[in-house]
């Protein structure tokens, strides 16, 4: 573990003791089993898909979205300005929102892959996470950190804010860079402390949203 995974975790450790304790909250929508099968709808962005929609999908792949008979899945289509390849919210029976994830386009050049690395860490640190949190005054960065994807290398990045309506929320990002072109792909995921119970960095892969995202691969 790098020194700045272990300061990342413990950041995010005490930044914890500040969220509504799940059992306070009766929640009921406990992590997934990612040791196991995963039941769930198979997306495939590719040209049909962006035929489908109107789009250009210059780096295609595929997702699992886990499905639960306790949760609604709302998906959102793409629509112009066409910034975000495919989005799904899972909400209660109520309507509360319990997590969502986007996929969205981007761009890195090729060339060595520890400068393509480092310009992925400073895209998605330095000008994505400020933009997803604009609009929140109540937010904090956690940090980032290298991860593994099945095959591929990826880049997370931390940070949480409060939302008026859905109370503190945990903002995931995660990087792909695609090695066989400079088109490439990130996920944004927003997460309810209050549904999720989450108590340490390493359960977010756990999450409905984190499950999506692990089931990332880029399509030849």
């Amino acid at each position: 573990m790098t020194r700045t995974t272990r300061a990342m975790l413990a950041a995010l450790a005490a930044l914890m003791l500040g969220a509504v304790p799940a059992s306070a909250q009766n929640v009921t929508f406990t992590l997934l089993d990612i040791q196991g099968l995963v039941i769930g709808n198979k997306v495939t962005v590719d040209a049909a898909y962006g035929e489908k929609h109107g789009i250009t999908v210059p780096a295609p792949f595929s997702i699992l979205v886990p499905t639960d008979d306790r949760i609604d899945l709302y998906v959102e289509a793409p629509a112009p300005p066409h910034d975000t390849f495919y989005k799904v919210s899972f909400v209660t029976k109520d309507e509360q929102l319990i997590e969502n994830v986007q996929f969205v386009p981007m761009t890195v050049g090729m060339g060595d892959p520890e400068a393509r690395r480092a310009t992925l860490v400073q895209l998605l640190a330095e000008k994505v996470f400020p933009m997803a949190v604009a609009n929140y005054p109540q937010h904090k960065y956690i940090g980032w950190r290298d991860i593994k994807v099945g095959e591929l290398d990826a880049i997370e990045v931390l940070g949480e804010y409060i939302d008026p309506d859905w109370g503190h929320m945990y903002l995931r990002m995660v990087g792909f860079l695609n090695p066989d072109a400079a088109e490439s792909v990130f996920a944004v995921s927003n997460i309810s402390s209050k549904l999720t119970p989450i108590t340490d960095a390493e359960q977010f892969p756990r999450t409905r949203s984190g499950v999506t995202i692990g089931q990332f691969k880029f399509l030849k």
